[in-house]
């Protein structure tokens, strides 16, 4: 999710590794980047009004084609009378697209500025059950709204459903969505923040946020996630918005889950990111618990600090072996070497953590509290 504006990169050869493909992103990205900086001011909102105006006329085919509908349709049109029940015009920018749907930034006649994730109607008519809502289980998107309020997690405004006659709704309270039976879940409105995601700020190799400062704001975040017994079960560099102040935000809970009580704490769906998975999900019971979110967080770190995936250029196989063999990849000279992080030696405190929250033993990773107060000491010792 970003704007259009000119790129700054700083030492972008020390990032060559990383791309799109090898850090598991979604499939037909198409995101544009912008990279803050004093060099690269940030967009003027008179600039991007007038950016946004001149697209307003074509929000319905844009409507249309992310759902995979007629332009003019009945949801499309379901959407945009939600969004704006006065009938005003909505101006909007279209600012990413993968293979689930699309992102919108749109302004509406109420003064109203976010962010519209729109699902097609593809995958909302397949009966896949994280759009589905069924006897007050709430899947997918739905989950934001359950963890809005948190400290660097971007508010999900509402969220807009699909009855069984075809009807759009939008919903604005979790209690409320929870009563929806039978709805389908076809997007969300969230919060607008001017930013980029962390996956563009590595691969261009910019040095204009602090790494630990960024995986401290998510570890904070996820910690508050698990606390109230949660899991995202997607951490990952594309999951992440940096704004031009620097400050982190963790978006899409469309793997969001919340565990039923302490002692039913894990759970079993396999989903997530293959480089960002932790071991056990590739298991053939994946049982697991929260601390799938402390391995994709250490993978994200360790991305953050080494430009490059721990698994690159593996297929999910060789991936699922080396992972439970516990060994990555790293840097001999110019070349990839795998290597048992149980065997590494003589590394900082700030990799010691990284390393630790990948192991294999789940057991043995330190909770997302233990690792939010190690950054908490880096990020004093940066200050």
């Amino acid at each position: 999710m970003s704007v259009s504006s000119t790129y700054f990169t700083t030492n972008s050869s020390d990032y060559s590794i990383l791309s799109s493909s090898s850090a598991g992103g979604l499939a037909g990205s198409t995101h544009e980047a912008v990279v803050y900086s004093a060099a690269a001011p940030a967009v003027s909102e008179a600039d991007l009004a007038f950016e946004l105006v001149e697209h307003e006329d074509a929000f319905m085919t844009a409507l249309a084609e992310s759902l995979g509908e007629e332009e003019g349709g009945p949801v499309g049109k379901g959407i945009a009378d939600a969004i704006d029940p006065d009938g005003g015009a909505i101006h909007f920018k279209k600012l990413g697209e993968g293979a689930a749907g699309s992102v919108h930034q749109i302004w509406t006649s109420g003064g109203q500025n976010v962010a519209l994730k729109i699902l097609k109607l593809e995958l909302v008519n397949s009966g896949e059950k994280l759009v589905s809502i069924s006897h007050g289980r709430v899947g997918g998107e739905g989950m934001g709204l359950h963890f809005c309020g948190i400290p660097h997690v971007l508010d999900t405004r509402a969220v807009l459903t699909l009855d069984n006659d075809r009807k759009v709704h939008l919903i604005s309270d979790f209690d409320v969505l929870k009563e929806c039976d039978g709805h389908k879940i076809i997007g969300s409105i969230c919060e607008y923040v001017h930013s980029t995601e962390l996956f563009e700020c590595v691969r261009l190799g910019t040095k204009i946020f602090s790494q630990q400062k960024v995986a401290l704001q998510i570890a904070q975040a996820a910690g508050v996630i698990h606390a109230r017994g949660g899991m995202h079960r997607d951490i990952k560099l594309e999951n992440i918005l940096v704004d031009e102040h620097g400050d982190a935000h963790l978006i899409d809970f469309g793997y969001a889950k919340v565990v039923k009580s302490e002692k039913s704490e894990r759970t079993y769906t396999k989903c997530g990111t293959p480089d960002y998975a932790a071991p056990e999900l590739f298991t053939q019971k994946a049982e697991y618990t929260s601390k799938v979110d402390v391995y994709s967080l250490g993978v994200t770190m360790f991305m953050m600090k080494f430009g490059f995936s721990p698994f690159h250029d593996c297929n999910v196989q060789q991936m699922m072996s080396m992972k439970r063999k516990g060994k990555i990849q790293q840097l001999r000279g110019e070349k990839l070497v795998w290597t048992k992080i149980s065997k590494i030696r003589n590394v900082s405190h700030y990799r010691r953590l990284i390393f630790s929250m990948m192991g294999v033993d789940p057991d043995a990773r330190p909770t997302m509290a233990e690792v939010a107060e190690r950054l908490r000491e880096f990020v004093a010792a940066e200050d």
